[in-house]
């Protein structure tokens, strides 16, 4: 009545098959073979307000308070800027 060894090899063989379906699917999704989706637009008018902050010297966090936007989307508006110029 007790929990032998025998038990133990039923118990490893039950914890997961490495052969079964796992619910992800083969990976050859339509997401993977296109290459059209870029992401979400950039709200031009958020970024020029960003760049007027940063044009009057204000640094990333002033910006980021002065528009009401989070710190992130003022770096990333700061790196869309230096790309543009470049």
């Amino acid at each position: 009545m007790g929990f032998g060894p025998e038990h133990l090899d039923n118990a490893a063989g039950s914890v997961g098959n490495a052969d079964a379906h796992d619910g992800r699917g083969s990976g050859t999704g339509h997401h993977v073979a296109r290459n059209d989706y870029k992401g979400r637009g950039v709200e031009q008018n958020k970024h020029n307000r960003i760049g007027e902050c940063i044009d009057k010297g204000m640094g990333g966090r002033e910006a980021a308070r002065a528009t009401g936007v989070n710190t992130s989307t003022v770096q990333r508006a700061i790196k869309l800027r230096a790309l543009v110029a470049s």
